[in-house]
């Protein structure tokens, strides 16, 4: 009997570990498909015929936080609370969106071009926490588990 509890407790605790990293995975997804909508834009202003709004639709019903987040903060001026960002993030978010589409093609472009190199450091630091953390918390939530499991013995 003993034996079975500590199996489940070793299996609950891993799960647990897996489900407290999915923050940093969730925030890893989210500034990459910022940084391709960033990037996506700025070609669509330069070259394509797309509007600003059409694209943050297409982004919407890509069923993401980044997509949802920026349809409702342009569409609706209502803040998506993303609970994996900081405040200081959710502001450089707010920032960025407010500013789309408010220019001539000339400044828009300028604009874009500014927020890229920002939005690839921002994603380079989301994909390095994640490797770092994820993997720390799926292993301290096996190793916690291990230590029941071992005192139910």
């Amino acid at each position: 009997m003993n034996l079975l509890l500590g199996i489940i407790s070793l299996l609950s605790c891993t799960a647990i570990g897996y489900f407290l990293s999915e923050k940093y995975i969730d925030r890893k997804n989210f500034y990459n498909d910022f940084y391709s909508f960033n990037e996506r834009l700025l070609y669509e202003v330069s070259f394509g015929q797309k509007t600003v709004l059409t694209l943050i639709v297409e982004e919407k019903n890509k069923n993401r936080a980044f997509g949802k987040s920026l349809y409702s903060l342009v569409t609706q001026s209502k803040q998506n609370n993303v609970k994996f960002l900081s405040e200081d993030e959710k502001s450089f978010f707010t920032d960025y969106s407010l500013g789309l589409g408010k220019s001539d093609i000339k400044t828009q472009i300028n604009y874009l071009n500014g927020y890229k190199y920002t939005l690839a450091d921002k994603k380079k630091c989301a994909e390095s926490e994640t490797g770092k953390y994820k993997n720390l918390y799926v292993k301290i939530g096996f190793l916690l588990g291990i230590i029941i499991l071992i005192a139910l013995i």
